[in-house]
């Protein structure tokens, strides 16, 4: 092992220590982010293709990202990275951004429709809260249980 590789994953925790690190991208996307799983296959971000051999976070940034919602995507996708190493494959649920439901209803339905998605914002909330990660955080509180 480099010595290079050595400290990139030092941050680890020992038993995680396995974990493929992924390639992070930063990329003008519509929403905060997405993990892909490692495969033999590319994936588009942006205008650029990515090979997914060691899995892939992409990061989306606007003309003038904020820097506590860099780290809090990268905690609730690394998050998804964990996941897919160590729980059980949970059912893929993405955002429906054409649905006529209000935002807040939106962020309620997404989080309580994934056992993953609810323990990835918990992670987030935990290592890199924001404004608005709390906001989603109350809202679930005050629609009940989380169902997943």
């Amino acid at each position: 092992m480099r010595a290079n590789s050595f400290l990139e994953l030092n941050w680890l925790a020992r038993h995680d220590k396995y974990i493929l690190l992924p390639p992070v991208v930063f990329a003008n996307l519509d929403y905060g982010g997405f993990f892909r799983h490692p495969c033999k296959e590319e994936t588009l971000v942006g205008e650029s293709y990515y090979p997914l051999d060691r899995g892939l976070i992409a990061v989306g940034i606007q003309s003038d990202p904020d820097v506590k919602d860099i780290a809090s995507c990268l905690a609730h996708e690394w998050r998804h990275c964990w996941q897919y190493y160590q729980m059980p494959q949970d059912k893929c649920v993405e955002w429906d951004s054409k649905s006529l439901l209000s935002y807040r209803q939106k962020i309620v339905t997404f989080f309580r429709s994934s056992r993953a998605e609810y323990d990835a914002l918990q992670f987030e909330l935990k290592v890199a809260p924001t404004e608005w990660s709390l906001q989603w955080n109350e809202w679930l509180v005050k629609a009940g249980e989380v169902i997943g």
